[in-house]
């Protein structure tokens, strides 16, 4: 099935190829508009600033449910009909992997800012599953409900084998998208344990109620990464850029191998040479002004390298094959942020050295820890850029209200706990330098 299409070639509105009006909380979902197109199976596709359009799986398991959600309510057949419809274009366009079926995500299709391979994400993978169990049960359909399961358990194969799944560390976790090193985001996070309960509730499976509970102890367990004490604010992802400056000691010292060693996941190489950045900032690369084709180190060379908070307080690593004519010392330097609460991404300030070492005559490696006490905002903390109606960081308000629904309803008093320190420390803001301003009085009206 072809990816990319002309965007003329599809329909603005499910209407147009007649299907049921959607309801407005699914118009919004699935994005109605100007930006989005249907194909002749309902499947939602992103149209794109050039005129094409790629396909954007997750909108069609928001247009599944509000299909289901509509029958459910009224009981309209030509809604469950539609649901049908659009469920089996999205069936059509999985394949089979690792006895599961998946969606597949493109790379070219610029729907991820941080995984630049063939993946699927582990959080429409589960809506998925249970709008298709959904499905099933209403249409009694046998072969859907098989197809649901297999979906569902696309969400058990490990990152390492090209899944989702995070098993370091003594816990059990999920992917939204599979990035290497481990970035967990916790909203994603969270929405994928709830989609668990669902289906495990939806099917009466013992085994999504077992898989449920340890995914729950390993969140309990990992969410102390997430914390930002000192802002006293919540983390969105485990993930982080980090921007290095390695000193060398004389000219003309090689490069072989450049990798970083992150806690929880296989070691992430760092590239080198022309296209290098095109990845983006959540790809390991030197700087290409710095290093040449042959791997040659200019004697101030920069790089970007990608860590996570995942195991903390184990420290990322930079492992780095040099050859050198000349025995030299070198040192390295990380440049220095800060927090801004408009901002997506830390702010840059200068450079703090962290580590000084010794290059050998001859091919020797060289491994560089990374302290955390130069990296507080690695796991970026959550920002406000969009606000709740009191002022209060969107995103961290919905991790504290899943905090509590999970350990309400499952009987998790450290869910329950950490809920309740992340609400406490709205209180704190206008204590925060960072914060004061942007908040005053208000911060802890909520």
């Amino acid at each position: 099935m072809t990816d990319v299409v002309a965007a003329p070639a599809l329909a603005a509105d499910p209407r147009a190829l007649g299907l049921p009006a959607v309801d407005a909380k699914t118009a919004r979902r699935v994005q109605l508009g100007p930006e989005t197109g249907f194909g002749p199976d309902g499947f939602p596709h992103r149209v794109r600033p050039d005129g094409s359009a790629v396909p954007h799986p997750i909108l069609g398991s928001y247009l599944l449910r509000g299909y289901l959600d509509t029958f459910e309510a009224s009981g309209r057949s030509d809604h469950l009909a539609a649901a049908s419809l659009v469920a089996q274009g999205a069936l059509a366009r999985m394949e089979e992997f690792d006895g599961t079926r998946v969606l597949w995500q493109q790379p070219d299709w610029g729907l991820s800012s941080w995984v630049h391979r063939r993946h699927y994400s582990g959080l429409t993978q589960c809506y998925y599953a249970v709008e298709l169990a959904r499905l099933g049960q209403f249409t009694e359909d046998e072969n859907v409900l098989r197809q649901a399961e297999q979906v569902m358990r696309s969400l058990l194969v490990p990152v390492d084998q090209g899944g989702v799944l995070v098993n370091a560390h003594d816990l059990v976790a999920f992917e939204e998208s599979p990035a290497r090193p481990v970035s967990l985001v916790l909203n994603g996070w969270l929405s994928i344990l709830e989609s668990i309960a669902q289906y495990a509730r939806l099917t009466g499976s013992d085994d999504w109620r077992q898989t449920l509970e340890a995914g729950l102890t390993g969140l309990e367990r990992a969410l102390p990464w997430y914390d930002a004490e000192p802002l006293a604010l919540s983390r969105s992802s485990l993930l982080g850029y980090q921007y290095v400056r390695l000193r060398m000691g004389a000219d003309g010292t090689r490069v072989r191998s450049a990798v970083v060693e992150a806690p929880g996941s296989s070691p992430a190489e760092v590239l080198w040479g022309p296209g290098a950045r095109e990845r983006g900032r959540y790809q390991s690369s030197f700087n290409e002004g710095d290093v040449d084709a042959q791997g040659t180190l200019s004697r101030a060379t920069r790089a970007n390298l990608v860590v996570s908070r995942f195991g903390h307080p184990v420290r990322n690593a930079l492992v780095l094959e040099l050859d050198s004519v000349l025995g030299q010392r070198c040192s390295i330097d990380v440049q220095t942020t800060r927090y801004e609460p408009q901002a997506a991404a830390p702010v840059t300030e200068g450079w703090q050295r962290v580590a000084t070492f010794a290059v050998a005559p001859g091919v020797s490696t060289t491994r560089i820890e990374l302290p955390w006490s130069a990296l507080p905002l690695i796991g970026f903390p959550v920002n406000f850029r969009k606000r709740t109606p009191s002022g209060v960081s969107a995103t961290h308000d919905v991790h504290v209200k899943r905090l509590e629904t999970l350990g309400a309803e499952f009987g998790r008093p450290v869910l329950t706990g950490w809920a309740q320190l992340w609400r406490e420390y709205q209180k704190r803001w206008p204590e925060v330098p960072e914060l004061a301003g942007l908040f005053g009085a208000r911060a802890g009206d909520h």
